[in-house]
């Protein structure tokens, strides 16, 4: 009768332990998988922080390069203010010496 129940103990104790062994294995191939995971997810954030980095850089070369544009829009018209500016006081430079050469050839015939 004691042998059996010592069989019987032996054989639980058996049955524990392989099932210990396989909870092991289980949990030592679960920690890998985490590994495996937690290495993705850096890998596939690293990925999304270069695609937003490099929107960004876009974004600002697209913002600049319209401040260049609006700059020199604004010069050429400041340009062609002065140009217009200028061409006016020679016009009026023109008209004054006109009018002066009249009143000069009016004076010389009286």
């Amino acid at each position: 009768y004691q042998l059996g129940i010592k069989e019987d103990i032996r054989n639980h104790i058996s049955a524990l332990e392989a099932e210990l062994v396989a909870e092991k294995e289980k949990s030592a191939s679960a920690l890998v998988q985490v590994d495996k995971n937690s290495e993705a997810r850096r890998e596939m954030d690293k990925k999304l922080d270069m695609q937003y980095q490099r929107r960004i850089a876009e974004a600002l070369d697209d913002h600049l390069t319209a401040i260049q544009r609006d700059h020199e829009h604004r010069s050429q018209i400041e340009e062609r203010k002065i140009r217009d500016d200028a061409a006016l006081e020679e016009a009026k430079r023109q008209e004054r010496a006109s009018q002066e050469e009249k009143l000069r050839q009016q004076k010389a015939k009286a």
